[in-house]
Parts: C-alpha cells; structure tokens; sequence
C-alpha cells in the first residue's frame, strides 16, 4: 500500500524553521507477519501504547495494528507507528516482518469510516457463476484448494469474497478434467 502526498513548502523544514509546531492526529495502521499464540497477541496489545487495536489471521500469521498518533508530520507519523509496532512485537515474539504500513490524517480516517469505497462483494452462488462451476463445486475448491482467496467476512449465508481476488485466482488457477471420459470413435 503505496501512497504518495505533494510536499507543500510550507511543510518543508526551511519554511518550518523559527516557526511554532504544529501537531496533528494521524491513524496508522501496521500489518506484520508474525506467528502470535493467543497469549502473544494479548501481550502485543499490552506493549502497545494506549487505544492500539489489533486484529489477527492465524491461517496468514499477520497482525494488523491500528493506532492514533500526534506528529508533526506525516514522515514523524510513520516513523514513529513503524517504531512502537517494530518494539513491540519484537519484545512479544523476538521478531516480527513488517509488510505495509498506511499513516492519514485523523480527517482522512474519519472520512474513510463514513464513506468507505465500495467494494464489489460475492458469495458462492456468483464465485461459482464467475468460474463457471457449480456452487458445490465452488464451497469445495474454497475449502480445498491452497491459493484459493480467504474471505473477508463469514455471514449466515455463508463466506464473502471480494470479486477482484476471485477473478485473480481464476487467472491463476488450472482446472482438472473431471467426469466421464468421452467415448472413442468407432
């Protein structure tokens, strides 16, 4: 997760110079690999500073850690969420393979929470449509098959993939030949 913002020259450290600071709220969020018992993870949320959420995903390892923080700029922001995160988990877990960390102002976060991008969602019935299988076949690939994509949420009605990861591993994916053998000419 890659993101790229303009440096305004006000907030160059010339233009800062003989000026007063000024603080914003950020919200970072750090994903880390890292193979976490239910007690490391209660650990990793004790070594965090306060309001720290963590989620976790055993079947990846990774821990996504959500955390306010007050910088005067956004390099400070990741700087510092980059270091608490990399503190901690190594204090938990010895080590711990940071892989992204995405930092927005407090109004940027807010903004994202009441208006999320939308997100084009399928269940089996449409997974299975899309790969033009049946839905039996598709709950059995799911379950089965190794770089088939998680879901992202499990409702009532069953699991919930993002249409994007189901379209990529259909690229990916090699179908086996199944049923009957066709009959030979005579």
């Amino acid at each position: 997760m890659a993101r790229t913002l303009p440096i305004h020259p006000q907030h160059s450290t010339e233009a800062r110079k003989g000026c007063k600071s000024i603080m914003t709220d950020w919200h970072a969020q750090v994903t880390l690999t890292a193979g976490l018992s239910p007690e490391q993870q209660g650990d990793l949320h004790e070594a965090l500073p306060r309001f720290a959420v963590i989620t976790y995903r055993a079947d990846t390892q990774r821990a996504t850690v959500a955390l306010p923080l007050t910088a005067e700029t956004l390099t400070q922001a990741t700087r510092q969420a980059l270091e608490e995160v990399e503190a901690a988990a190594r204090q938990v877990a010895g080590q711990a393979r940071l892989d992204s960390v995405r930092v927005l102002t407090e109004d940027e976060y807010r903004e994202e929470i009441e208006r999320p991008s939308r997100m084009d969602l399928i269940g089996a019935t449409e997974g299975a449509k899309l790969l033009g299988i049946s839905r039996q076949q598709f709950e059995g690939l799911a379950g089965r098959h190794p770089d088939f994509p998680a879901p992202i949420a499990e409702l009532a009605r069953g699991k919930v993939y993002t249409k994007v990861s189901v379209e990529e591993f259909d690229k990916r994916w090699t179908r086996k030949k199944t049923g009957r053998p066709p009959k030979e000419s005579a």
